[in-house]
């Protein structure tokens, strides 16, 4: 018996587009931005680094972008729930201050 040949035209591709529409706008905050300041850097690094010790933050959770530009910090990317949004939300705030906080995570799934 043979086994059926899958190809990409099987597999069902995610529909990014108005992700990638939104990223494309001159106002989007992308991991590129991020600032080489020393400040800036020491920031994000400290949010990031109180973003792994909790392990109660799913993979996603612990998987956002954090990124500063002159003290300024954006949290990008998909977290399971409100409550990790509002987690991760409170660490960056709580390191940057929160005034200094952009949130733009999106929560991927309903608890």
């Amino acid at each position: 018996m043979r086994k059926p040949v899958i190809t990409d035209n099987d597999v069902a591709q995610p529909d990014n587009t108005a992700i990638n529409q939104r990223d494309q706008s001159p106002s989007a905050v992308l991991p590129t931005d991020q600032g080489n300041s020393q400040q800036d850097i020491e920031l994000s690094a400290e949010i990031r680094q109180r973003i792994l010790r909790n392990k109660e933050l799913s993979v996603d959770a612990r998987n956002v972008k954090v990124i500063t530009r002159d003290g300024n910090v954006t949290l990008r990317g998909p977290v399971a729930s409100s409550a990790e949004r509002d987690l991760v939300q409170r660490i960056a705030r709580d390191v940057a201050g929160p005034d200094h906080v952009s949130d733009l995570l999106e929560i991927t799934k309903t608890r």
